[in-house]
């Protein structure tokens, strides 16, 4: 079995869904999970996505990438911004890589 069989098994097991469920959820036949689940096919990253959200898990964990829990955290508070909190949120990310720690500008002046 490949890391995507694999790890798409595990996760339904862990979840407790039939693949029967499974598939229902996101619109595929039991066999179309089957096939996924023993090597036979591989599926669209879309229908990969939608089989990680079923599921409650990151689409890279399925693909067989590592993902980081620190990796998942941002991923997910990224993904929770509203529109209007992108230009401040790119804002922040770009000071924090520019100065390299996590420290604010305030904690820097209370400091000296």
């Amino acid at each position: 079995m490949n890391t995507f069989a694999t790890r798409l098994r595990n996760a339904r097991l862990e979840k407790g869904f039939s693949m029967e469920e499974l598939g229902n959820m996101v619109g595929l036949r039991k066999t179309t999970i089957w096939n996924y689940e023993h090597s036979e096919r591989q599926p669209k990253i879309s229908v990969a996505i939608e089989l990680a959200k079923a599921l409650g898990v990151d689409w890279e964990y399925l693909a067989g990438m590592d993902v980081t829990d620190k990796e998942i955290q941002l991923k997910s508070l990224i993904e929770s911004l509203k529109p209007e909190q992108y230009d401040d949120a790119i804002k922040y990310l770009k000071f924090l890589v520019m100065e390299g720690d996590y420290e604010t500008k305030e904690s820097k002046t209370e400091k000296k």
